[in-house]
């Protein structure tokens, strides 16, 4: 009977050791990969039209204007990063601001594809993410002289969150962000930039189901018929304004943190089932004695 009951609690013992959780390692090293293509652009005179608009043959700057061409183009970036920590992507995006002719077809929104990839160093797994950067684009006046921000060319990412998200990878929990290169606009001093007859700001108001506070603050509208802003507060513009005549790069700080997450892996189960056979075989001897 004393071997029997030995045997039970070493059968007891093996069940509880093996039922703990089961984790894999946590990742505290990432290499990472950020790159975009134009899915999708359009210019002033309509949300179907692309004419007067030119992509580059890599794919990777947009191009409009006579006598003095803007654009806007991309950099694809590669790096490492530890979790819990930021990781600087410098001029991912960027503006060559030109005067371009008053008459001069020019870009008035489109669509960044973006993919951000991320793999561990503990893992060959690699998760990947896609996304698409939505924006609107104001060619503002050139009647002004350089240092007058009224014509200030102006970029606002309309749906800020989609450069960020949360995964689980191996038993873990992440999240990423790179949307800090998209600074708050201050909102009213768009009211300040012209654009064609009118005013940012104004424009934004004037669009379908726009909402603009009688203090001129901007509340709420949509952009056209399906692009929202997204922001976290009402009134909160995200994006950047660039000088005429210069390049304007955009840097972002790549962020990745990490905490636990208590879901057992597959292997947990497992071993509590053979745990537990054990225990059933151990009982049934002591059944028969």
């Amino acid at each position: 009977m004393r071997k029997l009951t030995t045997k039970l609690l070493a059968a007891l013992s093996l069940t509880i050791l093996l039922a703990q959780p089961a984790f894999a390692a946590f990742v505290n090293e990432w290499s990472y990969s950020l790159s975009y293509s134009f899915a999708d652009y359009w210019n002033q005179y309509s949300t179907e039209s692309d004419s007067g608009l030119t992509l580059s043959t890599d794919g990777t700057e947009l191009g409009w204007g006579r006598n003095g061409t803007s654009s806007i183009g991309f950099v694809n970036k590669t790096g490492t990063m530890a979790t819990n920590t930021t990781a600087d992507i410098q001029d991912h995006l960027y503006h060559n601001n030109q005067p371009i002719d008053g008459d001069s077809t020019f870009l008035q929104g489109g669509t960044l594809a973006a993919t951000l990839t991320l793999k561990g160093t503990t893992s060959d797994t690699v998760m990947t993410f896609n996304t698409n950067l939505d924006f609107l684009f104001f060619e503002t006046s050139n009647n002004y002289s350089n240092g007058d921000e009224r014509n200030n060319d102006v970029f606002i990412l309309t749906n800020p969150s989609a450069a960020s998200g949360v995964f689980s990878y191996e038993g873990y929990d992440y999240t990423f962000s790179f949307l800090s290169g998209f600074g708050e606009l201050d909102t009213m001093s768009l009211d300040d930039y012209d654009y064609r007859s009118t005013t940012v700001l104004r424009y934004l108001a004037n669009l379908p189901g726009s909402v603009v506070s009688t203090e001129g603050h901007l509340e709420s509208f949509w952009f056209y018929t399906w692009y929202v802003v997204d922001s976290a507060s009402p009134g909160t513009l995200y994006g950047w304004t660039t000088p005429e005549n210069e390049d304007t790069y955009i840097s972002s700080e790549l962020t990745i943190t990490g905490t636990p997450s208590p879901v057992p892996e597959p292997s947990t189960f497992a071993f509590l089932g053979l745990g537990l056979t054990a225990l059933a075989f151990v009982g049934r001897r002591m059944r028969r004695q």
